[in-house]
């Protein structure tokens, strides 16, 4: 109801905007696909690898403001980006730097965001900013997002494991980060849009750290068949 509600209120919005206008007849803006191939921009500098280059609005200036004309040529270097990509005229390690800088900035661009928006007006914000809290802070953040990586692949790997210990409810999460992770393959490069699908990960880090807890300790006691699930799980690690 919730989206049904939004697009109403989206298509109903255009159709008055355009009708105070006289129906000027403006073009539809640049398309998904546009930004798509913008988040597969090589670039010499990786740590911008995929970053917003506003190369999706000029596509769409450069093909009249055409929005049809525009998703036929972002395809087209969509194809071309993931074939040299493919056969090595890019460089693959692109795909490994943009994954780095996405899901593993402790601060998910938020640090950076704010920095670029306060430090250079305001002193007290630089010594905070480059000062000894903020960089124990920011390993203290970096430690436990490893963690909460390390706890949810310990429970994924558990549901595939013990699949009869699990519910098709428990996949979501995972299923839901996985799907979020291969589409940041491929869009714009901006840690924050990750941080979602992150959180996701959360109850699976939960459950995965209380397991290994439980295996060390030799507490995970469940039904007779589980346990025999379990003795497996040891003899496999």
């Amino acid at each position: 109801c919730v989206v049904l509600l939004i697009n109403g209120l989206e298509k109903g919005s255009e159709v008055y905007f355009n009708n105070r206008l006289g129906n000027l007849g403006i073009g539809e803006g640049t398309t998904s696909f546009a930004h798509i191939a913008m988040g597969l921009e090589y670039s010499e500098d990786m740590h911008f690898a995929g970053g917003h280059t506003g190369s999706d609005e000029r596509l769409y200036e450069d093909n009249d403001r055409n929005t049809k004309k525009t998703n036929e040529e972002s395809i087209r270097l969509i194809k071309k980006y993931l074939k040299e990509y493919i056969t090595g005229e890019r460089k693959r390690i692109f795909f490994v730097k943009k994954t780095e800088y996405q899901w593993l900035d402790p601060w998910f661009s938020g640090l950076s965001m704010t920095v670029n928006d306060v430090i250079s007006d305001n002193e007290r914000w630089n010594i905070f900013f480059q000062g000894y809290f903020l960089k124990s802070l920011e390993k203290y953040i970096y430690i436990h997002m490893l963690t909460v990586y390390l706890g949810a692949a310990v429970c994924l790997l558990k549901l595939l494991i013990m699949p009869e210990i699990s519910t098709v409810l428990a996949h979501f999460p995972g299923l839901f980060f996985t799907a979020g992770f291969i589409f940041q393959l491929f869009w714009e490069q901006k840690a924050r849009y990750c941080l979602p699908y992150y959180l996701a990960l959360f109850p699976l880090a939960v459950s995965g750290l209380v397991f290994l807890f439980d295996l060390r300790d030799n507490r995970y006691r469940l039904d007779s068949g589980t346990k025999k699930t379990i003795d497996k799980f040891h003899s496999r690690v």
